[in-house]
């Protein structure tokens, strides 16, 4: 038990020094594609923006995979009855994590209606942050696209930009589906006369 409440922590760490390491990585190639950086005599130095979505899509991917890893092991927990202090926590922050539903007033019901848990900051800076600069970059590159149409100084460059920029966009959903996805299944494990079994639900 010990070991794996090292591995829970290690994990937990690890995730902290994700979110801390997105930040330091993006800023840097943002400020150089922009030109705030002193690297404006590189030719078609702005395609480094196309790193972006990709270095949130690594990042995203490493923190859902140490999500991963702390949900089974919590998981584990829970189904040991033998240790039932573990266990009882385990299934509490389970029921804490889904706080019901929230209500944003002025949506259709569909949109403004989703499950809120007591430990969700984390995945919405995660995501969100990843979403944001996605749709930040398709943006600015349309703007960017649009002015030099005006200007007849039309270039491919930003064009492929934007095209990282919906690449981000799609694949930051994909990999956040994906993380539930695997999430909802490991909660599906039970205890069957002393084995581990999926318990899958028929509809």
């Amino acid at each position: 038990m010990k070991e794996l409440r090292n591995e829970l922590s290690g994990a937990q760490k690890a995730q902290i020094d994700l979110i801390k390491w997105k930040l330091i990585l993006i800023a840097p190639i943002g400020a150089t594609g922009l030109g705030l950086a002193e690297a404006n005599n590189f030719p078609y130095v702005e395609l480094v923006l196309c790193l972006i979505p990709l270095v949130c899509l690594y990042v995203d991917i490493a923190y859902y995979q140490q999500s991963l890893i702390i949900f089974v092991i919590s998981k584990f927990f829970s189904l040991q009855e033998k240790y039932p202090t573990y266990s009882e926590y385990e299934k509490f922050s389970a029921e804490v994590n889904n706080l019901g539903k929230f209500q944003w007033k002025g949506f259709k019901p569909e949109i403004r209606n989703f499950i809120i848990g007591a430990f969700d900051f984390n995945y919405t800076v995660i995501s969100g942050s990843s979403y944001f600069l996605s749709l930040l970059l398709i943006i600015y590159s349309l703007f960017v696209i649009f002015n030099k149409c005006k200007s007849n100084t039309w270039s491919n460059t930003w064009l492929s930009i934007l095209f990282f920029g919906i690449f981000g966009l799609f694949f930051t959903y994909i990999s956040k589906k994906s993380y539930q996805i695997r999430k909802d299944r490991i909660n599906e494990f039970v205890i069957d006369n002393g084995k581990y079994i999926r318990k899958v639900n028929k509809i």
